[in-house]
């Protein structure tokens, strides 16, 4: 299953990458939908992330592609409490540049299902994923065009 995504983004693409690529161990910092992120103890210096994410406890992620020139970055996430039909996710990040301060940001999530659930389970995983994909890029939109955290993630640590 494949959700892809892109956003309009009123920011540079070297603004934009520096938010996704070179911060990337910091997500937890500007979206609501990871808790708290660090880089992964278990790998070397920029291979990865832990993500703590709301219900699903540690979400390990291993950099399987890394590219500055292209803007791009791609990788693969063990989740501590995945569902037992999930066999496999991933995602992937790309900035393209539409002018001077402007670029689009494209996310591509991606789940392998067990067949058998596949049918029966894809459609609450796919709006499930496309909810959590539309809310990191409207929070990524509104963390560099305002160089502020979003609302929603400025509540959440207020309560936290």
């Amino acid at each position: 299953m494949d959700i892809i995504r892109a956003v309009t983004v009123n920011a540079s693409v070297e603004k934009l990458w520096q938010i996704l690529g070179r911060d990337y161990n910091n997500i937890g910092e500007w979206t609501s939908q990871v808790l708290q992120s660090t880089p992964n103890p278990d790998l070397a210096p920029g291979e990865g992330r832990v993500c703590v994410v709301e219900g699903f406890g540690d979400t390990k992620e291993t950099l399987t592609q890394y590219d500055e020139e292209r803007y791009a970055l791609s990788y693969t996430a063990e989740i501590e409490k995945m569902p037992f039909f999930v066999k496999e996710m991933s995602n992937s990040w790309r900035v393209e540049s539409t002018s001077q301060n402007r670029a689009i940001v494209h996310m591509h999530a991606k789940a392998t299902l067990i067949p058998v659930f596949a049918q029966v389970m894809g459609p609450i995983i796919h709006r499930q994923i496309t909810q959590v994909v539309d809310t990191m890029l409207e929070e990524l939109k509104y963390y560099a065009e305002n160089d502020e955290i979003h609302p929603r993630k400025q509540k959440q640590l207020a309560t936290a």
